[in-house]
C-alpha cells in the first residue's frame, strides 16, 4: 500500500514538473521565427504599409528583400527598413542566382556584397539591413546534369569566399543561404563531408526547401526536414524550414497553392510540435509574399 501510494506521488511529480518546465519554456521562448521573400523591391514604397500590415497579421518577423546592385537605390529601402524596425520586424538584403555557383559569377557576389556594405555604412541602425540571405540553386544549371562534380566544387569554393568576406566586410549581420532538402546527400569534393554540414559551419543559418503540402508522414515537411536539423543541433545551428506558395509545374503536393493559407498553417503547427524541442530548429519561411498574400486575400 505504502509503495503504491509512493508510486503516485513519483509519478504525479514527474508529471507536474514536465508541465511547469514547459510552461516556462513557451515563456522563454521567443515568437516563432516566420520569413517570406519580396523579390520585387519597387513594391516597398508604394506598398509600405500594406506589406506591414500583412506581416503584423501573420506574425512575419524577417523579410527577404531583393537587392540588383545594378539599379539600387538607397531611397528604395531606407524607409522601408525603418518602418519595419518599428514594427519589430528584420529586413535582410536578398540576392542570388544559379550562375552564383560558377567562377564567372564571383564578380556579381562581388558586387552584391560590397553595395550592402556601403548602404550599411551609409546610413545610420534603423535603416539598415539585418542581415543578408542568399538564393543561388546550382542545381537550375545545365552543368548540374552533365557536370556535377565540377558545379559542386565551384559553388562551395565561391561560397567559402562569400562567408570569409561577408564575415570581415558585414561584421554583425545574419548571414543565411537557401538549399533545397536533399543538400545532405552532397559531397564537398575532396572530402567526406556533406555539404549541408559544410554550408552550416560556413554561415550563420540555413534555409531548407521542404517544399511539401502535408506537415508530417511520408515524404512530409517534417520527414524531409529532420535529417538537417538534428545535423544543425549537433552543430549549435539553426534551420529555417521553407515551405511552398506559387503555383508549380512538379508535383501538386509540393505546394500550398491550392490549399491555401488556413491548411499550412495547420500543416506548419504539425511540423512545428513534431520539432518543439529540437535545437536545430528555428522557423518556417513561405515562398513567397506575393504568392502568400494572394493566397491569405482569398480565404
Amino acid at each position: 500500500m505504502f509503495k503504491n501510494k509512493m508510486s503516485r506521488r513519483i509519478v504525479i511529480t514527474l508529471l507536474t514538473t514536465s508541465m511547469i518546465i514547459t510552461a516556462v519554456w513557451k515563456l522563454t521562448t521567443p515568437e516563432m521565427y516566420m520569413g517570406t521573400w519580396i523579390w520585387n523591391a519597387s513594391i516597398l514604397e508604394k506598398q509600405q504599409q500594406s506589406i506591414l500590415h500583412f506581416a503584423l497579421q501573420n506574425h512575419i518577423t524577417h523579410l527577404y528583400v531583393w537587392v540588383n546592385p545594378a539599379n539600387a537605390k538607397k531611397e528604395t529601402y531606407q524607409k522601408f527598413i525603418q518602418a519595419a524596425n518599428r514594427n519589430h520586424i528584420k529586413v535582410e538584403a536578398l540576392a542570388g542566382d544559379p550562375a552564383w555557383a560558377t567562377l564567372e559569377g564571383q564578380k556579381n557576389i562581388t558586387q552584391f556584397i560590397t553595395w550592402v556594405k556601403n548602404y550599411n555604412q551609409s546610413v545610420s541602425p534603423p535603416y539598415r539591413f539585418s542581415g543578408i540571405h542568399l538564393d543561388i540553386e546550382p542545381y537550375l544549371l545545365p552543368d548540374w546534369n552533365t557536370n556535377r562534380e565540377k558545379v559542386v566544387k565551384e559553388w562551395v569554393l565561391n561560397m567559402d569566399t562569400v562567408s570569409r568576406v561577408t564575415k570581415e566586410s558585414l561584421p554583425g549581420l545574419t548571414r543565411t543561404v537557401d538549399l533545397p532538402f536533399w543538400v545532405n546527400s552532397l559531397k564537398v569534393p575532396a572530402s567526406n563531408e556533406n555539404v549541408s554540414i559544410w554550408m552550416m559551419k560556413k554561415f550563420d543559418r540555413i534555409s531548407i526547401m521542404a517544399y511539401r503540402d502535408a506537415g508530417v508522414g511520408s515524404n512530409s515537411i517534417y520527414e524531409l526536414s529532420a535529417p538537417i536539423i538534428q545535423e544543425a543541433g549537433q552543430l549549435n545551428k539553426s534551420v529555417i524550414i521553407d515551405v511552398e506558395m506559387n503555383p508549380v509545374q512538379e508535383s501538386g503536393d509540393t505546394t500550398f497553392n491550392k490549399k491555401g493559407t488556413h491548411k499550412m498553417k495547420q500543416e506548419l503547427k504539425k511540423v512545428e510540435n513534431e520539432l518543439y524541442f529540437s535545437s536545430g530548429f528555428l522557423g518556417f519561411a513561405v515562398h513567397d509574399y506575393s504568392a502568400w498574400k494572394r493566397s491569405y486575400e482569398g480565404e
